[in-house]
């Protein structure tokens, strides 16, 4: 109170006597994983009694997945093993949560394409947490083999892609995602 008397409780209600007056106070806890929806007020005590409500309220810190790798708009989600998911579109997926430790699992619609931490644990401790995530193209290995030319000539397979291999070995091989090719 602002006339220098402090109280605490344990319990739901805290109950003090002050003359008529008017005061001012500040509320706080110390469990630091609550804060009060207002730190301060006053109240007048005039012949009668007073009753304040006050409100505490879980401290949560942003939680930010970044990725990058996807084409733009694709969807993607993070689901929390609290049992909250996230999804978006964008770049960022952000989300409040309390001091903790999380596990997550990340992933797309799009299935051409896979994260480089599909899953891990953060903990959130105190402040935010950012996680990044690389998305990448899934590819598949492709192999041309020939028979007949002489060891050690030079051969050349070109894509309509517009890629380009030469090897002198008897194979030539690359890595390409789902999709038609002409050569």
């Amino acid at each position: 109170l602002s006339n220098g008397q402090t109280f605490s409780t344990h319990n739901d209600t805290l109950t003090f006597d002050e003359p008529n007056g008017s005061y001012n106070y500040t509320i706080g806890t110390d469990n630091k994983d609550y804060s009060p929806a207002e730190y301060s007020g006053s109240f007048t005590v005039n012949g009668t009694s007073v009753s304040k409500s006050v409100i505490f309220n879980l401290v949560t810190y942003e939680v930010m997945f970044q990725e990058s790798g996807l084409p733009a708009g694709t969807f993607w989600y993070v689901n929390i093993n609290n049992g909250q998911s996230f999804s978006g579109t964008g770049t960022t997926i952000t989300f409040n949560e309390p001091n903790g430790t999380y596990s997550y699992a990340v992933g797309t619609e799009n299935k051409e394409y896979k994260s480089s931490n599909p899953s891990g644990i953060f903990t959130v401790n105190g402040e935010g947490f950012n996680v990044s995530l690389t998305f990448s193209l899934i590819t598949f290995k492709v192999t041309f083999s020939e028979t007949g030319l002489h060891s050690g000539t030079l051969w050349y397979l070109n894509l309509s892609n517009g890629q380009s291999f030469s090897s002198d070995s008897k194979t030539i091989s690359f890595l390409e995602p789902n999709g038609s090719y002409s050569y």
